[in-house]
């Protein structure tokens, strides 16, 4: 039955939730940790901090000109998605589908997410989970018949330029990105900085 199969797919999120509520590493679990795998920073040193502290780590670090740059970057990021939710409808009867289908559907796909934000500061990870869960979660809708996507409806003026649509494509995809942290800039031309590193990396081994 539908609840059968929604209380199977949520009990990972439940056990993991349990573990990270109530079974949190002690100092002697994180440098078993540590010396298991020979290096100890980052994500691992959070691992024995209660939430609070965390929720208290973003707050201390938030500013709105952060909140403003996350914005455009979601904006940007989510745009292609936005131009197929916005061609798309409810399979079935709903009032306001015609006018506000797309904030509303929009609103349950990201909402599960919001959560990252206010208690890690890591919002450059949770931008791609969010992107990630709401693409899965549109082409579900869609697969499984709760939403009709009409694709002659989209009418975006450089989609009927194929040279305009790939070289939007790379800059898109290839031409920034953002950082980890929430304090941290957009990164610039990432494939030519990870390339130049690979390049340098086997120039020096090979010296």
């Amino acid at each position: 039955s539908f609840l059968t199969k929604l209380s199977l797919s949520l009990l990972p999120l439940l056990i993991s939730f349990y573990f990270v509520l109530f079974h949190r590493l002690n100092d002697v679990g994180i440098k078993m940790m540590c010396e298991s795998i020979n290096e100890c920073y980052g994500a691992i040193s959070y691992l024995n901090r209660d939430l609070s502290s965390n929720i208290g780590e973003v707050t201390s670090k938030f500013r709105f000109t952060f909140l403003v740059r996350y914005s455009l970057i979601m904006f940007v990021g989510f745009f292609p998605l936005y131009l197929l939710i916005k061609n798309s409808k409810f399979n079935f009867n709903f009032k306001l589908q015609n006018t506000n289908f797309y904030l509303i559907f929009f609103l349950i796909i990201l909402a599960p997410s919001f959560i990252f934000y206010y208690i890690a500061q890591d919002w450059g990870r949770w931008v791609s989970i969010s992107y990630t869960l709401s693409l899965l979660t549109y082409i579900f809708s869609l697969k499984n018949n709760f939403i009709v996507l009409d694709i002659n409806k989209i009418d975006f003026v450089v989609l009927k330029n194929k040279t305009i649509t790939t070289l939007l494509f790379i800059v898109f995809a290839f031409g920034w990105s953002p950082k980890t942290l929430i304090n941290e800039d957009v990164s610039s031309i990432p494939i030519y900085r990870k390339s130049a590193e690979i390049v340098k990396s086997l120039v020096d081994n090979g010296g």
